[in-house]
């Protein structure tokens, strides 16, 4: 299956992959339905969601489990900005980063944690859009349909010309490509309505008869339920298709709705967290109307199945011990922070393996051992790190740390390693 132009360019090389194992799972779908007599991509589009979903099912705990622990720790944080407010000094903030910091030690999570799992998801549900914005690349039933139409018309003289018109009575979002290929004119007609296949017809009468025959199928497969086809958008108009821009909007309203906000009045992210609850929502219901229905069909079944998932999800994480929740992660932090950082890793780098200390790799251990001054040209002389400028700074502080770290920079660039 060869996807002719990449919904997302910039970040193709990881979504196009990701996209195609997709496509194998709508294809598998797709021809299992078929084998009972049940030709609807509509109903194909809703069983893929619930799949994808279920197996992001892992990340959504993990990021859930993230949120309940960030929900902990803010009020905590929130009396530490409250008590550095104002104070913009570097020292100040300094030491506000490490009473944060702290705090989110004593829980054994990190700051960035819940980031993790969302840069995960991120190229998968990038990849899930893909799919469903370009199924005859991922279902070659389909696409056979769509070529049966595209070879004879790309030997009809000034057939760009005609389909370009056609398509942007349509509305499509594509652009034909210069001199266009088969995949190309295929992602094109793709975005056809149903209404444009007779205007097509109209246009070319010498192909109308393969024009009507492939099209008829091709509309069959598209039919979803009470007349709605998932290539047609609903429209500003009063029609059974103002059931998709409504569902988009009230079940990603309640799927946002689920999910844990804090009470916390002060925290500014709850603010945020409200106005994106009524703006996502609305985004949708506007944008739906304009879309092709099978896109408002995705974005209804993915809220339908965040919601069911999240209230499960819910369920099982009020029910855990958060004690041993919070020692399962410090005891994994503990790990982590066993292991050199790259700072420490560029120190022994810089400074030889004779002056630094291998022994935890910490910069601690580092600054109480002996190293030589060769500043100036100056005669080596056997000084200590803990005499340097840093040693009025707290012990163990980030502010010793990093100081120590330019002091130890410095030094190397004015006399070399040893």
């Amino acid at each position: 299956m060869f996807l002719a132009q990449s919904s997302f360019p910039l970040l193709g090389f990881i979504i196009d992959p990701i996209a195609k194992l997709m496509g194998y799972i709508m294809d598998w779908i797709f021809t299992g339905l078929s084998s009972i007599g049940i030709v609807n991509l509509g109903l194909c589009i809703i069983i893929f969601t619930f799949i994808i979903k279920l197996v992001m099912l892992p990340l959504t705990i993990k990021q859930l489990k993230f949120s309940k622990m960030s929900a902990l720790v803010q009020p905590e944080v929130a009396k530490i900005q409250k008590k550095y407010k104002g104070k913009t000094d570097q020292a100040s903030m300094m030491k506000q980063n490490e009473e944060i910091q702290a705090v989110y030690d004593k829980y054994g999570i990190s700051m960035t944690g819940g980031c993790l799992q969302m840069f995960i998801q991120l190229p998968i549900l990038m990849a899930l859009y893909q799919v469903i914005r370009n199924l005859p690349f991922y279902i070659p039933q389909l696409k056979t349909l769509y070529t049966q139409i595209a070879t004879p018309l790309m030997e009809t003289k000034g057939y760009e010309k005609i389909i370009t018109g056609i398509g942007d009575a349509a509305k499509v979002t594509y652009k034909l490509a210069e001199n266009p290929q088969l995949d190309d004119v295929i992602g094109y007609i793709s975005q056809f309505r149903t209404a444009s296949w007779t205007s097509l017809a109209e246009k070319i009468p010498s192909i109308a008869d393969v024009i009507q025959s492939t099209s008829a199928k091709i509309i069959e497969m598209n039919d979803f339920v009470a007349g709605i086809n998932i290539a047609d958008s609903p429209g500003f108009r009063i029609s059974v298709y103002m059931i998709i821009p409504i569902a988009a909007a009230f079940f990603q309203w309640l799927s946002m709705k689920t999910m844990a906000v804090s009470n916390d009045k002060n925290n500014p992210a709850n603010s945020m967290t409200k106005q994106m609850n009524l703006m996502m929502p609305l985004m949708s219901f506007i944008m739906c109307f304009s879309f092709p229905a099978g896109i408002g069909i995705y974005w209804s079944a993915s809220a339908i199945f965040q919601v069911l998932q999240q209230l499960i999800v819910n369920k099982y994480i009020d029910h855990m011990d958060m004690e041993a929740l919070i020692a399962k992660n410090m005891e994994k932090a503990s790990k982590k922070k066993k292991k050199p950082s790259l700072t420490q890793k560029m120190m022994e780098k810089v400074g030889g393996e004779s002056e630094v200390p291998t022994g935890d790799g910490s910069i601690t251990n580092a600054a109480k051992t002996k190293t030589k001054n060769y500043d100036n040209g100056k005669n080596a002389d056997e000084i200590s790190y803990s005499n340097l400028q840093t040693r009025n700074a707290k012990p163990g502080s980030l502010a010793e740390k990093a100081g120590l770290v330019k002091e130890f920079n410095e030094r190397n660039k004015k006399g070399g390693s040893k």
